[in-house]
């Protein structure tokens, strides 16, 4: 059902179904937008529901800046390619992470914005991604989470342990302060 889409520089796998109000799922780090079926799918009985890998992560390869700027400017191209006004953003964990940066980078394109099991400072991280390291390349990660990667990756298996590196950089990056996004709704 999904389709590589031209998006500013990258070419992100993106996932479209439904009719409606747009709804923009964002999935978390070390995963893909498959993680959304079929619970969050099943949104597109009434809205148009679309989501992506975000660059580096399942089929989109990891091209551009590894930042949460960058990565909120692919989430508002990606609303914009709708051409159907704002949308409602879900974000889980990583993808929490983004949509709050989307909501405060470009507010004119969130409509609502759900926020699951995620953070907004680094230190509000249950438990933070590690670098990798010569022992232990893969940093730790469960095999079906490493497989799923080299499944998928456009990069190759080889680029794990770089994606799992920019990874646990940008974890140590505080998105924003916890009163950002109330005075940025008391702003509209």
């Amino acid at each position: 059902m999904g389709e590589y889409r031209s998006v500013r520089d990258a070419s992100l796998w993106v996932e479209e179904r439904g009719q409606g109000d747009p709804v923009l799922l964002l999935h978390g780090g070390m995963s893909d937008v498959d993680e959304f079926e079929p619970t969050l799918f099943g949104l597109a009985d009434t809205f148009r529901v679309v989501g992506y890998d975000r660059r580096g992560f399942g089929r989109t390869a990891d091209t551009g800046n590894f930042t949460l700027t960058e990565m909120a400017a692919d989430a508002a191209a990606v609303i914009e390619s709708l051409g159907a006004g704002p949308a409602h953003v879900i974000g889980y964990s990583a993808g929490g992470m983004v949509a709050t940066s989307l909501a405060l980078e470009h507010p004119e394109l969130v409509r609502s914005l759900t926020v699951i099991s995620s953070a907004l400072g680094a230190e509000d991280w249950i438990i933070r991604p590690q670098p990798p390291t010569g022992d232990s390349p893969d940093a730790g990660y469960p095999a079906m989470i490493v497989d799923r990667c080299a499944q998928l990756s456009p990069d190759g298996p080889e680029h794990f342990p770089e994606l799992v590196r920019k990874v646990s950089e940008l974890a140590t990056q505080d998105v924003a302060p916890a009163d950002a996004l109330a005075a940025t709704r008391a702003g509209r």
